[in-house]
């Protein structure tokens, strides 16, 4: 749609040579172009052949040319936001170009390009995807971007970063997507790494996802991410929020999400073969909403490795109600959760024998829990320095860690004593344990200082091994 007085685009080419006049408020390009019949069109696709900086007014303007700089460029709309349930358009651009990308950023000569302060809509025949960063296309920054409801959404996705190539130091500020495609972020070859802040995510038809990283089908990857408060609602009744199939270090911080319905999820990682390598979320924020929620996270691939610290439950969930339903995983560690619904539990099911499970210092509606630690856990440390008396004289082949582990007796055989130092200071004491596995007799302890505790053994017979554990406390 045009304006009912013309509009100005500024378009600045950054050629050698070219130069601008600047004032205290803003910078006017010397070769400023006049537009008024409320498209731009020719503005945008002059950006393809040369580096441009193109300031576009408050309106609505429709185009029809693909953005695809060759070059560094900047887009700037008059400003756009989504707070408080509402969006605010200064700048509407309405694509009517058919099934192409609207913005497409591919090449190494596009580093440094923004897009910035605008809403974005298409009409007429759906695009594949709104943004497309593609093709070793690094540093592209898209700020305050609003896609929120389309006439007509996307096929594919919202965004999309690294479908036929690697991108790196790709960046997201205050985008609000909603309803927009499948799904709203596909991040798929990053390499290294995808910053956001605040990008946020919402999903109210069936079929829609808010965040997927990586495709192990397609082997594409998403490595490094780093993510500051960006949000995540799945508000479609049992519908999936976040799927993770192929990432590796991923930090997401503060995530808000929201799910509906018993079968729905925050956070699926789908498949046995889905690769989830050092994901961990800190600070999450798991709220059901409209109908009551079960299970926050899924994880069916074999190889996830999560860390939740500080996770929280909040909202309308079932009776019982869990964190996380362990399908099949590698490592899932959970540090002070906060978990208030009623009949809550950590896991859906137990874990298979594959996967360790471990919690310290959560909370179920406000009762502090018992510290677990997983199956087969490690005792790490140095072996601790060990010395005796009778057949423990002589002590060989210490194994374990700092407070547990074996040892074998090469003295004389006879009562015997073991002092353990397991290298720490306690604040009271040592309590420690051990026995002759030779013949399952049991010593007890005899004495402990902060920095040693001893057993005593009425009777090891040469070349008994010995097992210890030592606690501090």
């Amino acid at each position: 749609m045009g304006l009912t007085t013309p509009i100005v685009v500024m378009i600045l080419f950054l050629a050698a040579g070219c130069s601008t006049a600047s004032s205290s408020t803003k910078t006017v390009p010397t070769n400023g172009t006049v537009y008024s019949d409320g498209s731009i069109t020719a503005a945008l696709a002059a950006c393809n052949s040369s580096a441009c900086n193109i300031k576009i007014p408050p309106g609505y303007f429709s185009f029809s040319s693909q953005f695809a700089p060759a070059a560094m460029a900047v887009l700037e709309g008059a400003g756009a936001t989504y707070v408080n349930a509402q969006r605010e358009c200064v700048t509407t651009l309405t694509w009517t170009g058919g099934a192409s990308a609207p913005f497409l950023f591919s090449g190494t000569a596009l580093q440094g390009s923004i897009l910035r302060g605008f809403c974005l809509n298409a009409t007429g025949t759906a695009p594949p995807v709104f943004i497309d960063v593609d093709g070793a296309a690094g540093d592209i920054d898209l700020r305050n971007v609003i896609i929120d409801t389309p006439t007509v959404a996307a096929t594919v996705a919202a965004i999309r970063w690294g479908n036929t190539g690697f991108v790196n130091q790709a960046e997201c500020h205050d985008v609000f997507v909603r309803d927009a495609g499948p799904i709203q972020f596909l991040l798929l070859n990053i390499d290294a790494e995808f910053k956001g802040y605040n990008c946020r995510a919402v999903t109210t038809w069936a079929g829609e996802n808010t965040w997927k990283l990586g495709d192990i089908a397609s082997a594409k990857r998403t490595t490094v991410l780093s993510c500051y408060s960006c949000a995540s609602a799945a508000q479609y009744s049992n519908s999936t929020g976040i799927i993770i199939d192929d990432a590796e270090a991923v930090r997401w911080y503060d995530l808000y999400s929201e799910q509906n319905g018993s079968s729905s999820l925050a956070i699926s990682f789908p498949s046995p073969s889905s690769h989830a390598q050092d994901i961990q979320f800190f600070g999450a924020r798991f709220a059901g909403v409209v109908s009551a929620a079960t299970t926050a996270i899924d994880t069916e691939a074999t190889d996830a490795s999560i860390q939740l610290h500080s996770p929280t439950m909040v909202g309308w969930w079932t009776n019982p109600s869990y964190l996380i339903t362990p399908g099949n995983c590698q490592q899932i560690s959970v540090f002070g959760a906060d978990l208030n619904p009623s009949g809550v539990a950590f896991l859906n099911g137990s874990p298979p024998s594959s996967c360790k499970f471990s919690d310290f210092g959560s909370m179920f509606g406000r009762t502090v829990q018992p510290v677990t630690l997983p199956q087969g856990a490690l005792a790490g440390g140095a072996t601790p320095a060990l010395s005796g008396t009778g057949a423990c004289s002589t002590i060989t082949t210490p194994v374990g860690g700092s407070w547990s582990g074996a040892f074998r007796c090469m003295g004389p055989t006879g009562a015997s004593t073991v002092t353990i130092t397991p290298g720490l200071t306690a604040r009271n004491g040592w309590s420690c344990s051990g026995s002759d596995t030779a013949d399952g007799v049991v010593g007890g302890q005899s004495a402990f200082t902060t920095t040693t505790c001893e057993i005593k053994f009425a009777n090891v017979t040469q070349n008994d091994v010995l097992t210890f554990t030592a606690n501090l406390f």
